[in-house]
């Protein structure tokens, strides 16, 4: 039995900043050389004040450094100028996701009033995800500030601020990258209600990679007083997909929200009234296509993969139903997490995400067929289906990629795969995690078979699987699958998950004597 909590995960922690070797039981392979990166929140509190959401914490980094079958692993802070600020101050100082600060109390009463009604200087603590930006390596978050870190130190380096050369207010967390090293992103510029598609090629100044950044194309809102929320998209070789979700913001409540103390998830609505809209953009010319393919409102956080087959767009997403996801997420709440009960009760049915394909025919015309399925692919490919109807909208219906019958009731989130060799190309694989939070086990789903694999053991929850091919694999699932598990439980020590990608068998794992909160993204580097 357990002798601690779930919500001992979400407790501060310190860094760890000297190098230190992992224990290690099983086999590492000797093949893999680099080093696994983990983002998420570490501390909680400054002072006496406390934040109230999970996306909060001061971002703590890690890494496991592999060589030749030896595993170290050191953390660090992030140093941002939020964090510097709040320890200068002993209070919290600049407002997150779900804590709203204080006004200062050195203000007399007339500047106290007035700091109400003054935009939020957007944070830089980026404690969710680790992207690629030119040859650099970022922490990033819903935001449109970056900040540059050493991969290999973790020291942190320079604040980016994209809004300085692409007007927008928030980016997508989940940028994409062609092989070439160009990088996509999407960015809400609420003042002129649409959504830019951002393009930085390659060649852009090392120094500052921003220094490059265009719009390669603008997409109207489908209500400017009311932009989407979006945490990700989906690219293929020739296209950017936009899912223009019925998870809605409020640009005066973001704009007021230091007069009425509202997190950010208090300010969206998922709204079931609304459809949800695909947008295709076209990386080549920068045109949008004019036809909307909409469907039943869903929302999504994380995008699978997307890639083109016979004038079609595949579309494979994580996607639930109803919204409200993040208000499960305040530390009040996750804190309360005692075992595994807790988590099937933790989201709604409706709240569950669960991996579906959307097909996206491209060769229609305005005038074409009604009322017929206009999805063209050889028999038995999937039963998604396209329907250009009287309104001048193609209506699409989903596939499920899972069997019903395959644990339907535990969701499937945090998906990754083979990205460097399959992103936006037909693939088979994508590695996952059950959406809950704290996830307790990992999957493997097979997208053309709708099977599943699954790693669990009892007490431990690990993290977003990453996928690291072998050299000179010849198939998509050769290489490992490495995840970061913790444990409440005082019989069971941190330790670092190796699976082999292809079995989803334990080949090694790396134990630490440290404990740390429960964290968000990573990457291999």
């Amino acid at each position: 039995m357990s002798q601690g909590n779930i919500g001992d995960l979400f407790k501060t922690a310190g860094e760890q900043p000297q190098q230190i070797e992992a224990l290690i039981s099983g086999t590492i392979p000797t093949w893999i050389k680099g080093g696994l990166l983990r983002n998420g929140p570490g501390q909680f509190e400054v002072g006496k004040d406390k934040y109230n959401h999970w996306f909060d914490g001061h971002s703590l980094l890690h890494r496991f450094d592999f060589d030749n079958g030896v595993v170290k692993y050191h953390s660090k802070f992030l140093e941002s100028n939020s964090r510097a600020e709040a320890i200068k101050k002993n209070r919290i100082v600049v407002t997150e996701f779900g804590t709203v600060t204080a006004p200062d109390p050195c203000m007399n009463i007339f500047q106290r009033f007035a700091s109400y009604f003054t935009r939020p200087t957007p944070s830089d603590n980026n404690p969710v995800s680790i992207t690629n930006l030119g040859d650099g390596v970022y922490v990033s978050t819903d935001s449109r500030i970056l900040r540059r870190i050493d991969p290999e130190t973790l020291e942190t380096g320079e604040r980016v601020d994209i809004s300085q050369l692409v007007a927008v207010n928030v980016v997508a967390t989940h940028p994409h990258t062609d092989p070439d090293g160009t990088y996509y992103n999407l960015g809400t510029n609420m003042k002129s209600g649409c959504y830019h598609v951002i393009k930085i090629s390659p060649g852009a100044n090392k120094a500052d990679p921003v220094e490059g950044a265009e719009i390669l194309h603008t997409i109207p809102m489908e209500n400017s007083r009311r932009p989407a929320y979006y945490h990700s998209f989906s690219m293929t070789v020739n296209y950017i997909i936009f899912h223009e979700q019925p998870y809605r913001f409020s640009p005066l409540g973001l704009l007021t929200r230091n007069f009425n103390k509202k997190g950010i998830d208090e300010l969206m609505e998922f709204d079931p009234s609304l459809k949800s809209i695909f947008h295709i953009c076209d990386k080549r010319t920068g045109e949008v296509r004019s036809l909307k393919y909409v469907t039943k409102p869903f929302v999504n956080f994380h995008s699978m993969n997307a890639y083109e087959k016979d004038d079609h767009v595949i579309v494979d997403v994580c996607a639930s139903d109803g919204g409200a996801q993040y208000d499960r997420l305040y530390l009040r709440s996750l804190g309360k997490l005692i075992d595994s009960k807790d988590l099937d009760e933790q989201f709604t049915s409706d709240q569950l995400t669960h991996p579906r394909r959307f097909v996206l025919p491209l060769d229609i015309a305005k005038d074409g067929p009604r009322n017929v399925n206009l999805v063209k692919l050889e028999d038995g490919f999937t039963s998604a289906t396209a329907t250009l109807k009287n309104d001048g909208c193609i209506h699409l219906t989903y596939e499920p990629l899972h069997e019903e019958d395959e644990s339907p009731g535990i969701g499937f989130d945090f998906p990754t795969m083979n990205y460097n060799f399959y992103n936006g190309r037909p693939y088979r694989y994508s590695y996952g995690a059950r959406f809950s939070i704290p996830a307790d086990r990992i999957i493997k789903l097979d997208v053309q078979n709708k099977t599943t694999q699954e790693w669990q053991e009892d007490d431990c929850y690990p993290s977003e699987p990453i996928f690291v091919p072998a050299p000179d694999a010849l198939k998509e699932d050769e290489g490992v699958v490495l995840s970061l598990v913790l444990s409440p439980s005082k019989d069971k020590s941190t330790f670092l998950l190796v699976l082999d990608g292809e079995s989803f068998k334990e080949l090694g794992r790396a134990t630490i004597p440290y404990d740390f909160p429960y964290g968000l993204h990573g990457a291999f580097v």
